[in-house]
């Protein structure tokens, strides 16, 4: 039986359905497809819930490709299914903001609303979040259980 894992989506997957980027198109159906058919659980807090939304709602009003909206439809279906989703509180503690990029506030807060030891943000974002040295430090101290890991290795972590 194949671990429960929590996992953070950053918002590549958006990125996936609005660009004409097939290599990230393909990359974040299967990580899709694996959260979907293995018991991992996407955690959202409010705020992400959200954004996520709104983007959803941008990508319904400006585009209609046939392969977008497939993707589209994967999304909305993983993020209404409750067994997939689970609506965390975001994490009350005050972030560095010289450690956390302001722009990744809500998935780190909601990477520490769980205290799990198997949580993974999966990023495309190698400078911010992949690569931040510092970052990991504090995350390591605050909850030694989260995982920062590129779409790209995603698979290869979870086969």
């Amino acid at each position: 039986m194949t671990e429960r894992r929590y996992v953070v989506l950053d918002l590549f997957v958006f990125h996936a359905i609005t660009s004409n980027d097939v290599d990230l198109f393909s990359k974040t159906t299967t990580v899709l497809r694996l959260i979907k058919d293995k018991c991992h659980i996407i955690l959202l807090t409010r705020t992400l819930r959200n954004e996520y939304w709104r983007r959803i709602k941008e990508i319904e009003r400006s585009r209609g490709g046939a392969y977008s909206s497939i993707l589209l439809r994967f999304i909305i279906s993983l993020l209404t299914n409750r067994d997939k989703v689970d609506d965390v509180e975001e994490s009350p503690r005050e972030l560095p903001r010289e450690v956390v990029p302001e722009n990744d506030l809500p998935l780190v807060r909601a990477a520490l609303s769980k205290p799990a030891v198997n949580i993974v943000v999966i990023t495309t974002d190698r400078r911010h979040l992949v690569d931040n040295e510092k970052l990991k430090m504090y995350l390591r101290r605050e909850n030694p259980g989260i995982e920062i890991i590129h779409l790209d290795d995603y698979s290869k972590l979870d086969p």
